[in-house]
């Protein structure tokens, strides 16, 4: 559950001004990607989530690689912005343990030969870099760490859930290395209390924050790639 100690921002200085009050705190802050440090050019993740609705209740194996391309393919093309320009220098100066924590499949996905990477290099564009030591055994890894969670892994800073939660992996991270104080942001509600949840179990004060993205008019019409996905939609409604 969410408490009275969960926050709402919108502004990466917002999220400074909260740390600031810890400085003398072990403090574990892990970051969403998507809609938290950068977003799309073009708002499209609800038609993609239909699509992975359709790549799920498929049971032919065919269809599902159907699906599975497709998604990919709009990964590959679409363009992204930070959602706040101060995200590069505020990771690249925290002195916090810092790392992102993502809901993203892992491994070959589709078109992608690994999710990971294309994830590490679609952050690289914009200059996010993440720590690349392993908060729970300390090493460096040039190759995706199996978390030993479902198909969970980390790499070069970022945690991919795979299949499983981001609770899971956060409560998996506390066990291993103790912190004072864990600090969380993402956009969306569900995943803030999951983790909620995994601090609770772990007895770790936590301190939820949910980011709220400010408006950005961006207009640029839909891609072929796009319209196609639409068309495929529909003709499954």
């Amino acid at each position: 559950m969410l408490s009275e100690n969960n926050l709402i921002i919108k502004s990466v200085s917002e999220l400074q001004n909260i740390i600031d009050k810890f400085q003398d705190s072990k403090l574990l802050l892990l970051l969403d990607i998507d809609d938290t440090i950068i977003r799309s050019t073009k708002d499209f993740s609800k038609e993609i989530d239909k699509l992975k609705i359709l790549n799920k209740k498929s049971k032919v194996k065919e269809e599902k690689d159907f699906y599975e391309n497709l998604i990919s393919a709009w990964r590959l093309e679409r363009e992204v912005i930070l959602t706040d320009p101060d995200w590069p220098e505020f990771i690249k100066n925290s002195s916090k343990s810092t790392f992102a924590l993502t809901k993203m499949d892992v491994g070959k996905f589709g078109l992608i030969n690994s999710m990971e990477e294309w994830r590490y290099k679609e952050l690289q564009s914009l200059d996010i870099n993440f720590n690349n030591q392993s908060p729970i055994d300390g090493i460096y890894y040039n190759q995706p760490m199996n978390l030993n969670i479902c198909d969970a892994t980390f790499f070069k800073g970022i945690f991919f859930t795979g299949k499983a939660s981001k609770g899971s992996i956060v409560e998996k991270l506390l066990r291993h290395q103790k912190y004072d104080l864990t600090i969380f942001v993402d956009d969306r509600i569900e995943q803030l209390q999951d983790v909620a949840e995994s601090c609770s179990n772990c007895g770790i004060e936590s301190i939820m924050i949910q980011f709220q993205m400010q408006d950005i008019n961006i207009e640029r019409p839909l891609t072929d790639l796009e319209n196609k996905i639409l068309e495929i939609i529909n003709e499954n409604n």
